[in-house]
């Protein structure tokens, strides 16, 4: 049945005279959680990186099977991550090394009926090449044709990735 408020009527009789009593039920079907999954920013590393995954969901109560039971698992990505607990509302997920991609992660939330689900994507990029630039040196002469070292001056940036540049 859907749910609602109902009355049943018992009628009982005897051949010659009926009697009846009405009895109202209050009937409340069982719903699938409301689940949610928050989106992690983005990461970006070649190494094993364990990123946090956080969720949760509302319930009705029905069928009165609590605490709600909650699982997290991987649906897609270049590689396996690892979940430090899947049946906890957040985790983290460890992604391994050197492979970057796109991760797509989903919780799943039973009330013991009834589940649902909401997924989240993390896009992970590898190590990003360092850029560099070198500045000309001021104007330079050379006296007296003498070989000469000339300063140059380099700038680099680079993400730290997988470690200091050399």
């Amino acid at each position: 049945p859907q749910s609602g408020n109902y009355v049943f009527r018992v009628t009982v009789s005897d051949g010659a005279v009926t009697a009846s009593s009405d009895v109202p039920v209050a009937v409340t079907t069982n719903t699938a959680p409301t689940v949610f999954a928050s989106t992690p920013t983005p990461v970006v590393g070649p190494s094993t990186l364990a990123i946090s995954l956080s969720g949760g969901a509302t319930d009705d109560g029905l069928p009165g099977v609590l605490p709600l039971a909650y699982e997290w698992s991987q649906v897609s990505g270049p590689g396996t991550a690892a979940f430090g607990n899947a049946t906890t509302a957040s985790t983290t997920a460890t992604l391994p090394a050197n492979t970057p991609g796109t991760y797509v992660f989903r919780l799943l939330v039973s009330d013991g009926a009834l589940s649902s689900s909401a997924n989240v994507t993390v896009q992970s990029t590898g190590n990003l090449a360092p850029s560099v630039q070198a500045v000309s040196p001021r104007a330079f002469f050379a006296w007296n044709g003498a070989a000469t070292a000339v300063p140059v001056e380099a700038r680099m940036s680079d993400d730290g990735l997988p470690g200091p540049l050399s």
